[in-house]
């Protein structure tokens, strides 16, 4: 019968782990359901969230690249995206390098917020203002990075060849709590089975020490090996065991797509996962050729959604020769004897102008945006990425050869005829191709990385504008800094953007004058060499003035001169002047007179309740008189509000708030009822410098004391912009 017990035992803590563990977890995990449920929807908001960052970065680096944002907002937006692209990537991502197709988390929310900020930045990107908006969304950001990521922290992921166990950690933690409970309880049973004294083993204790051998060595398992631990939980459905599949980095797109030959600085390879590459090289082929290798050296950003490839100037030599080397080629080839030095300086003129079409002079208007900080919307609907190709045509969208080809041909063939022509544009591409090692045309770009090759991106390679011997410098537009328009006496910036033909001739710094009609001020801005060599792929430069003020409101002209000393050759001087009407507001105050009260003090000599008639005449600024009149019962020592309330839009400085309190008294002594006036008050405020300080809101204090009484009230300050 021993015997019997021991066995029946046994096989109760066997039972054990199946009832109760079970029922524990079933306990704990009532109110939840299973982990994987959400799993799909994350995993899909994760990467259509790469996806879009990809575009955005796509669209920042096109408009540095054509000049039209400069090189710190960039830095900024690229910031900022790093961090949300990072982070989604350790999502979706574990540390043995392979992607769910599924992963846990009920942030589905979050996902959606991130969206939207995104979203946002394009807009902000697309318009004028994103100095005034990269930082706000740069906050809500992290507010739902950190939602995520502290969601992701009660998981446990355990890898175990091709399947992944995502298991929550508390129910993990649950599990090696009871199993190291019934650890102990088995050990404590063996001990008792083998040091009890006078105990003989026989065949059913035998099996008794087997079992409880094979309990320990179960337990002993689960608390030390999480991929069985894993396996456990999963199966109670508190846990996902999902198949993985390896991480394979792709490319996505390419910017540009047009690559001009000494005149694109850089090159952007976008996709997924690529900061898993390793030994990079990047070629352009033709069919099976290789046709030109990128050396190591060009390759300076590899991020999980971007390589970057630059220095193509310094480590490639490509850049634009100097006039003189290109007629010295032409003087050599025996051009210029069947062409005079006008027409070829023309026909280079005009090839540059057709393929830079949309830079040219700024044509003067006034401008009327609206007032204050520009939000979405205020000024525009929200703008899609399929919008963004419209907006911006010639850096979004590609050129083809063809197309490329028949223009030139159209616009060189006026000016030489067609014989000459042909002639001409052969001796071009021989210098381009002797200069740059590569000749135009179509080519596939692949990326090389150990064994992996990656599926290959077209572009065309174009050769650029050839030189002339003289630049032209010029004005396309002038704005407020990031599209506010700024109050009188506010400290504020211009944002002035320069357009070029054949910036690369520019050998040196230049200087830009703005003055002002009415003449407020006079500004000057240095345009450096570097932002003019960082202008030569656009043809354009948006430059920023130091802080300047203008003291009063109104409609001002704008008169921007470039380079007014003339210290470069140009060859047009007849461009350099542009003028644009821009507004400047003040600031209104917005007065709010409130909350009045009425006081009567001990010095009163009628200790008895009475009977106040009031009338309170209030002035500010211009406006006619107001006022407030009623009746009230008052005590001594008692404050009793009274119903009055004055607004006044848009008062300025310099102004005053007048209000005159005339109080009647009726006192009730016996029978009869006598009125007399306890003697008017007056108090004013005058509306000196910038009222609000640094805020934009202010509260004042009402009191005024008069003969047995106090008047007590606030007046509520707040500061807008006005045009």
């Amino acid at each position: 019968m021993k015997n019997l017990r021991i066995f029946l035992l046994m096989l109760i803590l066997i039972s054990l782990p199946n009832c109760g563990i079970k029922k524990a977890m079933e306990k704990l995990g009532s109110a939840s359901e299973s982990i994987a449920e959400s799993i799909e929807r994350v995993s899909e908001a994760a990467t259509s969230l790469l996806n879009k960052i990809n575009d955005i970065a796509r669209l920042v680096d096109s408009k540095l690249e054509s000049g039209e944002i400069s090189q710190g907002i960039a830095d900024l937006i690229d910031g900022r995206l790093q961090t949300v692209s990072e982070m989604l990537e350790s999502t979706i991502q574990n540390s043995g390098g392979y992607i769910f197709d599924r992963i846990d988390g009920s942030v589905d929310n979050a996902f959606n917020e991130l969206g939207k900020l995104l979203d946002d930045l394009v807009d902000g990107i697309l318009g004028d203002y994103v100095p005034s908006i990269i930082n706000q969304i740069s906050e809500q950001m992290q507010l739902q990075l950190n939602t995520i990521t502290s969601s992701l922290e009660d998981l446990i992921v355990v890898t175990a060849g091709q399947t992944v166990y995502v298991i929550d950690k508390t129910f993990n933690g649950l599990v090696i709590t009871i199993s190291i409970i019934l650890l102990a309880v088995g050990l404590i049973l063996l001990a008792i089975i083998l040091l009890k004294k006078g105990r003989k083993l026989t065949g059913a204790n035998y099996i008794g020490v087997g079992l409880i051998g094979i309990f320990i060595v179960t337990f002993l398992v689960i608390i030390f090996s999480s991929t069985v631990r894993g396996k456990i939980i999963a199966g109670f459905d508190y846990g996902a065991a999902l198949k993985v599949r390896e991480v394979m980095p792709k490319i996505t797109g390419v910017v540009p797509e047009n690559i001009v030959l000494g005149k694109t600085k850089r090159i952007y390879i976008y996709g997924m996962h690529l900061n898993k590459l390793q030994n990079i090289y990047v070629r352009l082929s033709q069919g099976n050729t290789d046709k030109f290798t990128f050396p190591q050296s060009t390759l300076i950003v590899n991020t999980s959604n971007r390589i970057i490839l630059g220095n193509l100037d310094k480590e490639l030599q490509w850049f634009i020769p100097l006039y003189p080397i290109f007629k010295r080629h032409l003087t050599e080839t025996g051009m210029l004897k069947i062409m005079s030095e006008s027409q070829l300086i023309q026909a280079n003129k005009s090839l540059n102008a057709e393929l830079y079409s949309e830079i040219k002079p700024g044509i003067s208007e006034t401008i009327t945006p609206a007032f204050g900080t520009i939000r979405r919307d205020e000024v525009r609907p929200a703008v899609s990425m399929s919008a963004v190709t419209k907006m911006y045509p010639r850096q979004m969208q590609k050129m083809s050869l063809t197309d490329v080809v028949n223009k030139r041909k159209e616009t060189v063939t006026g000016i030489l005829g067609a014989v000459r022509y042909e002639q001409y544009i052969g001796s071009v591409n021989t210098f381009f191709f002797n200069n740059f090692k590569i000749a135009e045309g179509d080519y596939g770009l692949k990326v090389f990385a150990d064994t992996l090759i990656e599926s290959p991106q077209f572009v065309t390679v174009i050769n650029p504008p050839p030189p002339i011997p003289d630049p032209d410098i010029f004005v396309m537009d002038v704005n407020w800094t990031g599209g506010v328009i700024p109050a009188a006496k506010q400290s504020a910036t211009l944002d002035i953007t320069f357009g070029f033909s054949h910036p690369e001739q520019i050998q040196r710094s230049f200087n830009a004058k703005i003055t002002t009609v009415p003449y407020t001020t006079s500004i000057s801005v240095n345009v450096p060499e570097g932002r003019i060599a960082a202008a030569s792929s656009g043809n354009r430069t948006t430059v920023t003035t130091n802080p300047f003020s203008v003291s009063t409101k109104g409609t001002y002209e704008f008169n921007c001169t470039v380079d007014e000393a003339n210290d470069i050759t140009e060859t047009d001087e007849t461009n350099n002047t542009f003028s644009k009407n821009l507004n400047v507001g003040e600031y209104v105050y917005d007065i709010v007179l409130a909350n009045f009260s009425f006081e009567l003090l001990n010095t009163f000599p009628y200790s008895q309740e009475v009977r106040l008639t009031y009338n309170l005449v209030a002035t500010a600024g211009s406006n006619p008189s107001s006022n407030c009149a009623g009746g009230v019962n008052v005590n001594r020592n008692t404050t009793t509000p009274l119903n009055c309330n004055f607004k006044y839009p848009g008062l300025h400085e310099g102004q005053t708030i007048m209000l005159t309190f005339i109080p009647i008294v009726e006192v009730k002594i016996f029978f009869m009822t006598f009125k007399f006036s306890l003697g008017n008050v007056t108090w004013q405020k005058y509306l000196d410098v910038n009222p609000t300080g640094t805020k934009e809101m202010e509260e004042y204090d009402i009191l005024r004391e008069g003969s047995g009484y106090k008047i007590h009230g606030k007046m509520t300050v707040t500061r807008r912009k006005s045009i």
